[in-house]
């Protein structure tokens, strides 16, 4: 094998429906457990190609999963001042959902030529945990109707078991029945504005 490129795509929807009740545990730290629905769409895609002789060999890999379930999280609220607000929230999701994977292979070698797909479709009970940090900036306009605020938030998202693809590949199909049972890691910072009124 002398060159080998790969690429991988994913898109992750989660729609949250929580209710809750704030608790003041002092003047200054506010705690509000929320409980509710979580719906989950991800879909990913994983593009492998290498040449070996000169000959190009692909695999691509499709990992989708919709889900729905029950998720819990707290909220916990540092009011530092009338306008400065640092929070955390942790959550658990525990959903009930169909996985769908493929795998296709198009190997070449010069004594033989191997194509081959590997699909399946199930349903499985998975979880998925939710970390984040952040704070808050806000401030009332035209006697106190409106508030206007700058968040930023840093987030953590762990998805278990959502890996479900083969993990050897090989020009024999059944080389590949190994599952890979991974789990799906997403961070990233959100910057927002909010207007309420």
């Amino acid at each position: 094998m002398r060159f080998a490129s790969s690429r991988w795509v994913a898109d992750v929807n989660s729609f949250d429906f929580c209710i809750g009740k704030p608790h003041y545990l002092t003047t200054k730290v506010i705690s509000t457990p929320l409980f509710g629905i979580n719906a989950l769409w991800i879909h990913q895609n994983y593009f492998v190609r290498y040449f070996i002789n000169k000959i190009k060999n692909v695999v691509t890999h499709k990992n989708d999963f919709s889900g729905l379930g029950i998720k819990g999280s707290l909220l916990t609220e540092f009011l530092l001042n009338k306008n400065f607000v640092i929070f955390t929230k942790n959550g658990f999701a525990l959903l009930n959902g169909k996985f769908d994977t493929n795998q296709r292979a198009k190997l070449f070698t010069p004594n033989n030529n191997v194509n081959y797909e590997v699909s399946d479709s199930y349903y499985r009970i998975t979880s998925n945990l939710e970390m984040s940090i952040g704070f808050k900036w806000g401030r009332f306009f035209n006697k106190n109707q409106y508030l206007a605020s700058l968040v930023a938030i840093y987030e953590f998202h762990k998805f278990l078991q959502q890996n479900q693809l083969r993990r050897f590949y090989h020009q024999n199909p059944s080389a590949t029945d190994k599952v890979s049972n991974g789990n799906l890691y997403l961070s990233g910072f959100i910057i927002g504005v909010n207007l309420d009124f």
